[in-house]
């Protein structure tokens, strides 16, 4: 692929972007994602499935990538059931950089049936005994949920523009 879009549609799968500016969307169950070389938009589970429990892995290779967790309409690794509320549901970002990168998460969220609009707080730390290795993304609440880990990279703020919250 170059320059082109792709959706993964079957469970647990790869898709690779090859080089040029691609468009790479994850579906249902634990996908991997690597843009390869160019400016890549890599978006997390799209699916919402109340069985899916996915652990997507995303690349973004050489270029400027943006690696999105989420948007207007809430996150992507993140259920309003406390019974799917864990750290089994999250993505890996493999090779994040700060200085050319962008992630992406949304400022709100909603429960099921209710109107969008719940403030989300985040914070970052180290990622849980037994996962990946890398800086974990929490949304901050009583029980912290599990979002993203970004691998190889340590010292990241919240703050920053390589975080941007829509």
């Amino acid at each position: 692929m170059g320059n082109d879009n792709g959706y993964v549609y079957d469970n647990n799968d790869t898709l690779i972007g090859g080089s040029g500016n691609d468009l790479l969307i994850a579906g249902p169950g634990s996908d991997v994602l690597d843009g390869g070389t160019g400016d890549d938009v890599l978006i997390g589970d799209v699916v919402d499935n109340f069985y899916d429990i996915p652990v997507d892995t995303l690349t973004g290779g050489a270029g400027r990538d943006q690696f999105i967790l989420g948007g207007e309409y809430g996150n992507l690794y993140y259920s309003s059931d406390p019974v799917l509320q864990s750290n089994k549901e999250y993505a890996i970002i493999t090779d994040f950089s700060r200085s050319q990168d962008v992630i992406q998460l949304p400022k709100s969220y909603s429960n099921y049936g209710e109107p969008l609009g719940i403030p989300v707080k985040y914070i970052l730390g180290s990622s849980p005994i037994g996962l990946p290795q890398g800086t974990a993304i929490y949304i901050d609440q009583d029980t912290d949920v599990l979002i993203a880990i970004i691998q190889g990279v340590s010292g990241l703020s919240l703050d920053e523009s390589y975080f941007r919250f829509v």
